[in-house]
């Protein structure tokens, strides 16, 4: 027998796989077997921290859209983004923002001039 497991983004299913089960047996008692290789140290979080850029994003506005779905209540702050560029002057500054932050941090990313 085959399990089938769906991965998806929000949009649109990205991947299809099948998993065997045997091939899950086995690799999870290859996993549990003492000479199995153990996992390596989690890095610590100060480390992260002093290496992480810190890109400096707009605040972004919240509205106060709320919609009731099958009796339930559900906040949609983020509603107006949903408006075209085209159309909404205020999303097109919002995204004119972001592409600034983006673009700033990409350019700043050695080795991309052999992908030119």
């Amino acid at each position: 027998m085959r399990r089938k497991f769906w991965l998806s983004s929000s949009a649109m299913a990205v991947a299809l796989f099948t998993v065997s089960p045997q091939v899950a047996l086995a690799s999870d008692a290859a996993a549990n077997s003492p000479t199995a290789p153990t996992a390596p140290a989690a890095i610590p979080a100060s480390i992260l921290k002093d290496t992480a850029p810190v890109l400096p994003y707009p605040k972004t506005e919240t509205g106060t859209v709320v919609d009731e779905q099958f009796g339930v209540k559900v906040a949609d702050p983020y509603r107006w983004l949903e408006d075209d560029v085209r159309v909404n002057p205020k999303v097109a500054n919002w995204v004119a923002t972001q592409n600034a932050v983006s673009n700033a941090y990409l350019k700043s990313l050695p080795g991309k001039d052999i992908l030119a």
